[in-house]
């Protein structure tokens, strides 16, 4: 992208202190994590972040605890904005031009409550709230365009730190521990994600996929069991089940004109993909003889459901039309690992 260096420091210092009643009912743990940053080159930036974090766990009887946490984060946006391109290309408006730039910062809280109804089951429910500030978007206040919504590397547009963000849901989860050669685990994130750019509405996130499941479960047979010595078969798998990513519509005319897809961006992301279904499955044999030799061959089926689930859409030329790119379908995998 650039030629030459970009001398970059980041420094992270932090500091935590604990603290537990006598009895052990009650944890307190505090912390300050701090961030110090010096980009030196073409592009010159330096900023400091003091981030204090607290954990409160409280133990309600013996099977239930709860635990609020709270704390500052930051986030260093990818080095390669800070990347100058005129001494690669000789363009002078080949460049990013974002001078400034510093940590995105983020207030986070949450509220836990775990329940081990069993000696191999724990049931948690959490609830989370998410402030981001400081988000680099364009400086044209017209502009919805914002940093949260990039995922791969393009053009950007001048930006200026003024961006906010947020998340807010809940996640619920059972969990099975490993117990008589089997385990399960199911949890579902229900959330919302939105975001504001520079012209202050707020809009859907690129990722406000609005529901995350996941159901994990797995059998192992032991077949020998000697000391230091034991052979085993298993089948495992997980189905998961997850919201459309946000897309924006993509511009017909424009993307005619030049023969290569255009998205329209004035107004975000407006447009839901279908929601993504998938089913993976592992079998294996594992055969383990104390710490000298240990071996695992699995086949792996990703994606064995055949699901071909929608990646993005696009212009395609040829056609005139607007074209769906699917993801793979069945990708099967063979292992085998040998220890030593």
């Amino acid at each position: 992208w650039f030629q030459g260096e970009l001398p970059a420091t980041l420094s992270q210092p932090w500091l935590s202190w604990d603290w537990e009643s006598p009895k052990g009912q009650t944890h307190l743990r505090l912390g300050v994590h701090a961030a110090f940053l010096w980009i030196d080159g073409p592009v010159q930036s330096d900023d400091a972040s003091l981030e204090p974090r607290l954990l409160l766990t409280q133990r309600l009887g013996r099977r239930h605890t709860l635990a609020l946490s709270w704390g500052m984060q930051s986030q260093l946006a990818p080095l390669w904005m800070y990347a100058d391109r005129r001494a690669a290309t000789g363009d002078p408006f080949e460049q990013f031009p974002n001078r400034g730039l510093g940590f995105s910062r983020a207030q986070q809280v949450s509220l836990r409550h775990s329940w081990q109804p069993g000696d191999s089951w724990v049931l948690k429910t959490e609830l989370f709230y998410q402030l981001q500030t400081d988000i680099p978007v364009s400086a044209d206040t017209r502009d919805a365009f914002s940093l949260l919504n990039l995922s791969e590397i393009t053009r950007l547009p001048d930006l200026a730190a003024l961006g906010l963000g947020e998340n807010k849901g809940v996640e619920l989860s059972a969990e099975r521990y490993l117990n008589n050669g089997w385990f399960l685990l199911v949890n579902t994130t229900l959330f919302n994600a939105r975001y504001q750019g520079s012209d202050e509405v707020w809009r859907d996130s690129r990722w406000n996929l609005q529901h995350i499941a996941n159901l994990t479960a797995g059998k192992e047979w032991l077949r020998d069991q000697w000391p230091e010595r034991s052979r085993a078969f298993g089948i495992n798998g997980r189905v998961t089940w997850v919201g459309g990513q946000w897309a924006a519509p993509v511009d017909i005319a424009a993307s005619a004109a030049a023969r290569t897809t255009v998205y329209d961006l004035s107004d975000g992301y407006t447009e839901q993909q279908p929601g993504f279904v998938r089913l993976d499955l592992r079998i294996y044999w594992r055969r383990n003889i104390g710490q000298r030799r240990n071996s695992l061959f699995a086949m792996d089926f990703q994606n064995a459901s055949i699901r071909k689930n929608t990646a993005y859409r696009y212009y395609d030329p040829y056609t005139g039309q607007v074209e769906t790119k699917e993801q793979l379908g069945l990708v099967p995998n063979i292992s085998w690992r040998l220890e030593w």
